[in-house]
């Protein structure tokens, strides 16, 4: 990908990318993803915001000689490159697992945090089944069928009637899906096992938060989701009704739009 930078900093190395102008706008990706998953949206996005995507730990380029990628951790280098970038506050937002991070971010350091977007994204931490089901996906890595692995996640990404609408994206996701190293996605793996439950975290800020949530999202309880959004004190809730678990991908103007809220809101504040 082109204009991509590194940081390295505290024996880890960090890949991101900055592009267009404005008020900082950080976009943390998903589980199998990395920076590139965000192009066609934040090119989108980048003619109102400075958006910087960063390959969060465990994927893509970003690196770090540790067993367990802790949320905690990849929240501290997320700050120390904001740091580097001299960033003092800028809105963040987290798609899945990069909301875990982004959770993160806001308890540990909440000067950075100006406005939240969980796109895609629960406060909560693992239940046993699903941490069951995270190790599953550790040994499906180990037995070497991580293509398997890609194409069961992949499936279940898309609203099924998006997997021949957006079939180049769903094919561009699964190529980008191959190029983390296997190792580092299991650490971090075993660092979303092991999060703590941050509801406490949204439940009690003022500050603003959007919550993107597909109709048709196969990993996330809705209803669930909804209860916790409907108790935040300054959110706003964006349904998307022809989305499963890539809205900024199935409905990517939709989904753009609804970060302008977030803006007028931190400029309110």
């Amino acid at each position: 990908m082109n204009n991509c930078h590194f940081l390295f900093h505290r024996h880890a190395c960090i890949r991101y990318q900055v592009k267009g102008e404005g008020f900082p706008l950080v976009l943390l990706h998903g589980f199998l993803e990395h920076l590139g998953i965000w192009e066609s949206f934040s090119d989108h996005l980048s003619t109102h915001f400075k958006v910087i995507s960063i390959d969060i730990m465990g994927h893509g380029w970003t690196r770090a000689a540790r067993k367990i990628f802790t949320v905690e951790f990849s929240a501290s280098l997320i700050n120390d490159l904001l740091s580097y970038l001299h960033i003092d506050r800028c809105l963040m937002a987290g798609h899945s697992m990069g909301g875990y991070s982004l959770l993160a971010m806001e308890e540990l350091y909440p000067e950075k945090v100006a406005g939240m977007c969980m796109f895609h994204s629960i406060p909560w931490g693992d239940t046993a089944e699903r941490k069951q089901q995270r190790d599953q996906l550790i040994h499906l890595i180990r037995e070497g069928k991580r293509s398997l692995l890609v194409q069961q996640h992949l499936s279940s990404s898309f609203a099924p009637e998006n997997m021949t609408r957006f079939a180049a994206e769903v094919e561009r996701a699964k190529n980008i899906a191959m190029e983390s190293d296997s190792t580092e996605l299991i650490s971090a793996i075993e660092g979303m096992k092991i999060r703590k439950d941050r509801t406490f975290v949204v439940e009690s800020t003022h500050k603003p938060i959007l919550w993107m949530i597909g109709e048709k999202d196969a990993y996330i309880s809705k209803e669930k989701l909804l209860e916790v959004a409907q108790k935040t004190k300054n959110g706003k809730i964006v349904l998307l009704p022809h989305s499963g678990h890539m809205g900024f991908i199935e409905e990517k103007e939709k989904s753009a739009e609804s970060f302008m809220w977030l803006y007028r809101q931190v400029l309110q504040g």
